[in-house]
C-alpha cells in the first residue's frame, strides 16, 4: 500500500520476533502521516501495542519489523521516541525501501576505499564521524513544529528519531564495549551484552519478513552482531531496517541468523538480547530508508589471532572481523583491549610487551614490537594497532588485501618504568678515535636510583668543533629522526609506506646521538647532509619536483641501549672534539 493512501485511524498488524525465533504479531493503529515536502521522505506515526509491547515499548531490535494494512505491506518500523506514555512507532514507507535493491547489489570494488594523502609518522587518526551530521542523514527526525497535536508532542517529546541497533557482544566483558562507542554511538548503534544458545537453535530457521536479522561485524572467540528484523523479500533479495546502519552506500557486510532470547524492558529504551547465528549472505547496500542484501553470497572476513603469554591465563582468542576501512580497524584490535581488561592489565600496576603481525598478499608483512607499562597507558598499548591497518586499507596507492593480523602479548604484573634524571661526561672534550662515555641516571618508578655507561665511538675523521649530545627515550628519538628529515616520511608507494610501518621506536631502549649543527637536504627519501649554504640554496631552487625539504642536523653517533624497562624523558648537553685534545 502506498503511503499516499494511508489514512489516520487505519489499523493493521505487524510482524517481529519477541522470543526465540517464532515470528509474533503485534497491532498497529496510524495516528498521523507526516508530509515531508521537500524532505527526505514521509513518515507514518502509529500507536502499537501487543504481546510485551504495552511494558517494553517499541525495543531496539524491532528496526525493519514489516506493517500490514488490509493484508498490503505499508512499510517497516523504524523510529520511536524514548520516555513516551504509549508505545510509538515511526514507520517507513515500504516504496522507498523496496527500490534500494535497485542499485549495485555487486560486491563493492576496493577502489571505493582509497583515502590520501598519506602522511608518517605524526599520522593521528582519520576524523571521527561527526554526530549532529549523522543523525541529520536520517529520515525519521520529526521538529516539534511538525508535531501539530498536542496529544502527539507530547508523547513523542520534541522528535522521534530511528531505533537504534543493538550490536549484540559476547566472548568479551561488557566494560570494555567503551572502546567501540566513539565507533558506534554515531551511528545509532548501542553496544549490549549477547546471549548464548544452544547448538540446534536456529535449526530449520529462515530468513523471511519478520524474522530476526543478524549484520555480523565479528565472528569466533569475539562475536558481534546487529541485530534487526527483515521487511521483504523478493527470492534471495532482502530489504531490513528501515533507516540506515552506517549510511555508507555500498558495502559488504555479512548477514546472519539471529536468535532472540528476551526483551529486555527499559523505562527509556528496551532492546532484544540475541545471540547471533550463522552467515547466510551480504548486506550489500546501506541507504536513507534501509538496508539491502543477498542470500548464498557470504563476504570474506579478516582472521584474527591474540596469544597472551604470562599472567595468572595464558590463552589465545581467535575471531574474523568485517573488512571494512571505518570500523574494521577498530574491530581488529578490540580483542587486544578485551585481553588485557580479562587479564586486569587495564586496572592493575602492569606491563606488557606486544608484536603486532600484518600479513598482506604479495607484499612483506609488518611486524611491530614494543613495551607498554602503566605511565605509557596500557589503553593505549591495546589501540596502537589501529594505526597501520588504517594506513594500509586507506592508502591512495594501490588496493590492499590482508590475510591475517596476530598479536603475541607478553604479560606481567608490575610496573617498569625508569626516568632520566641526569646526564653526566666525566670529559667534556674528546679526541677523534676516543670513545665519549656518558653515564645516564635514573630513577624507577618505586624511587630506586640507577646508572647507566654508555661507550659512544669517536670516528678517527671527525672533524673538529662543537657537537650536540642527545639521550631520550623513543618518543624524543622518533622526533629526532622525523624532525631531521620529514621528507623521508612521506611515502610514493605501497611498499614505502609498508617500511616506515615498520619503524618504531622502542618505548624500553634508550637512545644517545651526538650530532653536529650543520645543515643538510632531503630530496625525495636521499639524505644529503653537511652541505654548504651555497650548495643547499642552489639545489633548493634546481629541484622542480619531488619532497625537498631541510636536515636540522646530522647524528655522527647513534645507539641504542637495551634497558628492560619502560624508558622517559630526555637530556641533552655539549660536547666537544678536537684533534688537540688531551689524550685519554
Amino acid at each position: 500500500m502506498p503511503v499516499s493512501e494511508v489514512r489516520d485511524g487505519m489499523r493493521g498488524y505487524g510482524l517481529t520476533v519477541f522470543s526465540g525465533t517464532k515470528i509474533d504479531t503485534f497491532r498497529v493503529e496510524v495516528l498521523a502521516v507526516l508530509r515531508h515536502d521537500g524532505g527526505p521522505g514521509d513518515v507514518i506515526i502509529a500507536h502499537v501495542s501487543g504481546g510485551p509491547l504495552e511494558e517494553t515499548g517499541v525495543a531496539q531490535g524491532m528496526s525493519g519489523s514489516p506493517v500490514y494494512i488490509d493484508g498490503k505491506i505499508v512499510g517497516a518500523v523504524a523510529g520511536t521516541s524514548t520516555f513516551t506514555k504509549i508505545p510509538l512507532a515511526g514507520i517507513t514507507p515500504i516504496e522507498y525501501m523496496v527500490s534500494i535493491p535497485s542499485r549495485p547489489m555487486a560486491r563493492p570494488g576496493p577502489e571505493r576505499y582509497t583515502w590520501g594523502p598519506v602522511l608518517f609518522p605524526e599520522l593521528g587518526t582519520p576524523e571521527k564521524p561527526n554526530r549532529s551530521a549523522s543523525s541529520s542523514a536520517y529520515p525519521l527526525r520529526l521538529p516539534s513544529s511538525w508535531a501539530t497535536s498536542p496529544a502527539l508532542a507530547q508523547a513523542a517529546g520534541a522528535e522521534m528519531v530511528p531505533i537504534e541497533t543493538p550490536i549484540s557482544v559476547t566472548g568479551a566483558d561488557p566494560r570494555t564495549f567503551r572502546y567501540l562507542e566513539d565507533t558506534f554511538a554515531p551511528y545509532h548503534l548501542r553496544m549490549v551484552q549477547g546471549g548464548a544458545m544452544g547448538a540446534d537453535s536456529l535449526s530449520g530457521v529462515k530468513l523471511e519478513p519478520g524474522a530476526s536479522l543478524g549484520v555480523t561485524f565479528a565472528q569466533g572467540d569475539i562475536s558481534m552482531v546487529g541485530v534487526g528484523t527483515v521487511t521483504w523479500m523478493d527470492s534471495d533479495t532482502l530489504v531490513a531496517f528501515g533507516h540506515p546502519m552506517f549510511f555508507k552506500g555500498q558495502v559488504d557486510f555479512p548477514l546472519s541468523l539471529a536468535y532472540v532470547h528476551f526483551l529486555w524492558p527499559s523505562q527509556y529504551i528496551s532492546y532484544k538480547v540475541t545471540s547471533a547465528g550463522p552467515v547466510v549472505g551480504s548486506l550489500r547496500q546501506d541507504r536513507s530508508f534501509g538496508v539491502a542484501g543477498v542470500l548464498n553470497e557470504v563476504p570474506e572476513m579478516l582472521p584474527v589471532e591474540v596469544k597472551i603469554n604470562g599472567g595468572p591465563r595464558p590463552h589465545t582468542i581467535r575471531y574474523e572481523v568485517v573488512r571494512d576501512v571505518d570500523i574494521g580497524p577498530q574491530l581488529v584490535t578490540y580483542g587486544v583491549f578485551a585481553s588485557l581488561y580479562d587479564l586486569e592489565a587495564l586496572s592493575i600496576p602492569s606491563s606488557v610487551e606486544i608484536t603486532q603481525t600484518i600479513e598482506i598478499e604479495g607484499h612483506e608483512p609488518i611486524r611491530r614490537k614494543n613495551f607498554y607499562t602503566d605511565f605509557g597507558g596500557l589503553a593505549d598499548a591495546a589501540m596502537s594497532g589501529v594505526r597501520p591497518i588504517q594506513l594500509l586499507v586507506r592508502n591512495p596507492f594501490e588496493p590492499v588485501h590482508i590475510t591475517r593480523v596476530a598479536y603475541d602479548i607478553q604479560f606481567r604484573e608490575k610496573i617498569d618504568a625508569a626516568f632520566i634524571t641526569g646526564l653526566e661526561i666525566p670529559r667534556r672534550v674528546v679526541r677523534p678515535g676516543e670513545p665519549l662515555i656518558v653515564k645516564t641516571r635514573f630513577q624507577t618508578y618505586l624511587g630506586e636510583q640507577f646508572e647507566r655507561t654508555t661507550e659512544l665511538p669517536i670516528a678517527q675523521d671527525t672533524p673538529d668543533g662543537i657537537y650536540l649530545l642527545r639521550v631520550g627515550d623513543a618518543s624524543s628519538a622518533q622526533q629526532w629522526t622525523v624532525g631531521r628529515a620529514p621528507g623521508r616520511f612521506v611515502p610514493d608507494n605501497l611498499d614505502q609506506l609498508i617500511r616506515m610501518l615498520n619503524y618504531e621506536e622502542r618505548n624500553d631502549h634508550l637512545t644517545l646521538e651526538i650530532v653536529n649543527k650543520e645543515l643538510g637536504m632531503t630530496v625525495d627519501d636521499q639524505v644529503l647532509p653537511s652541505l654548504p649554504n651555497t650548495m643547499f640554496q642552489v639545489m633548493r631552487h634546481a629541484v622542480p619536483g619531488g619532497r625537498i625539504g631541510p636536515v636540522l642536523g646530522n647524528p655522527i653517533v647513534r645507539t641504542q641501549v637495551p634497558m628492560g624497562l619502560y624508558v622517559l624523558g630526555n637530556q641533552e648537553i655539549t660536547v666537544a672534539i678536537y684533534k688537540l685534545a688531551r689524550p685519554r
